[in-house]
């Protein structure tokens, strides 16, 4: 990882960490600017930012962007299962369809 991408990740992780997501967003997004498709961690660490803002359906779309880099990543299998369970449950109060794509 790069100095910059490494600083803007340690940033959004702190954000993160002071549950402080919109400022996360920010640090992640920056960081993704520069390396959008190298690096699966970061899009985890977006998407559950997103998943803690109930934005689940760009959660769910930063976990499949996170599997598309590494489609073995345990983290990024784990998290898009967890959020495709909030997902359904908060269907099941509204009708909707759920699709995991």
């Amino acid at each position: 990882m790069n100095n910059q991408v490494n600083n803007f990740v340690t940033l959004g992780l702190t954000f993160l960490s002071k549950r402080d997501y919109i400022d996360a967003l920010k640090y992640f997004n920056a960081a993704l600017e520069i390396e959008p498709s190298k690096y699966e961690e970061i899009w985890c660490y977006k998407g559950c930012a997103l998943a803690e803002l109930n934005s689940n359906d760009e959660a769910l779309n930063c976990f499949n962007k996170a599997l598309q880099i590494k489609p073995n990543s345990i983290e990024a299998t784990y998290f898009k299962d967890k959020i495709l369970k909030k997902i359904y449950r908060a269907s099941q109060h509204t009708g909707l369809i759920i699709r995991g794509d």
